[in-house]
């Protein structure tokens, strides 16, 4: 490309090629070198040790807005610059592209290749040049294509968009202007679970039932419970410092909702502090921290 110049297909490329080196899911630091099945390593910003099931199964929003806006580095832009919409749609692809690697991992138990990558997220990848394609020549046919801001090289193989090339500013005051999203928002999981360790030590999880579910203290003594309706889930954690109805678990099918029901000592996500009766929307690797001693659940999404 010539110096100004930036390729929409060439950021979907590098968000794809950075994903599967494995980037670390706390800071989302891209590291030097690809990492490989077996290898445990150690972030060199934030010193997190982790390996590649933990990237692809507790990778976060926050760790992914942070490996794009690496990406971006080298337009000297971030997310930001991209406006809304277009931000939203670098991130909807990077999460896809990452649980697209996760479910090849998991069937062949080996991490794709650049190829196999690219053709598992192909569809997404037409959408997103499409999409802003059609968007620029409908504003070319009613602007004038000199018009600054939309003067773009399209390139196409069939009816297919293959490339959208053009000044880096020009493209990124373009993009700003989308009317929505190119992709949907983190697809909505299949299953939710909380994961815990009891009193014991054991590495505990329970699924989410669609419904509602109430965290408490068991009304006859200390161990805390999952009640639904039609079933009692004693987790093996006795804490009395957590109420008989301390918190309420939502989840709706697309999104899990926590809110604490005024309990004494306080629920938090994260380390902080909910405020009672206020609904909160929890993701993919949060920790719910219940009453005084710190009793810990953390959430689970599968797709």
């Amino acid at each position: 490309m010539a110096e100004g110049e930036i390729g929409i297909e060439d950021i979907l490329g590098e968000i794809r090629t950075v994903m599967l080196s494995i980037p670390c899911p706390y800071c989302g630091k891209i590291p030097n070198k690809p990492i490989k099945p077996g290898m445990e390593v150690q972030c060199s910003a934030c010193g997190h040790f982790y390996t590649v099931e933990k990237t692809l199964n507790e990778t976060t929003k926050n760790a992914i807005k942070k490996i794009i806006d690496q990406v971006l580095q080298k337009y000297d832009r971030k997310l930001e610059d991209f406006g809304e919409n277009m931000a939203n749609t670098f991130i909807s692809y990077a999460d896809q592209t990452i649980r697209e690697i996760r479910r090849f991992y998991e069937k062949s138990r080996q991490l794709p290749t650049k190829s196999d990558v690219e053709e598992l997220l192909l569809n997404s990848t037409n959408m997103i040049m499409n999409t802003i394609a059609s968007y620029i020549e409908a504003l070319q046919k009613q602007l004038g294509e000199e018009h600054a801001g939309i003067k773009l090289e399209i390139k196409r193989i069939g009816e297919q968009v293959i490339s959208i090339k053009g000044l880096l500013k020009p493209i990124i005051d373009l993009v700003k202007g989308l009317p929505g999203p190119l992709l949907p928002s983190l697809t909505p999981p299949r299953e939710i679970r909380l994961t815990y360790e009891d009193d014991r030590g054991q590495i505990r999880e329970f699924s989410l039932p669609k419904g509602e579910i109430i965290i408490g203290r068991d009304p006859h003594g200390f161990e805390i419970q999952a009640r639904t309706p039609k079933e009692i889930l004693n987790l093996g954690i006795f804490d009395a410092t957590i109420g008989r109805k301390h918190m309420k678990i939502f989840f709706n099918g697309k999104n899990v909702c926590i809110e604490d029901l005024k309990s004494k000592n306080g629920t938090y996500i994260n380390g902080e502090k909910l405020e009672p009766y206020k609904k909160y929307i929890v993701k993919d690797g949060d920790e719910i921290l219940l009453g005084a001693l710190g009793s810990k659940l953390k959430v689970k999404f599968l797709y």
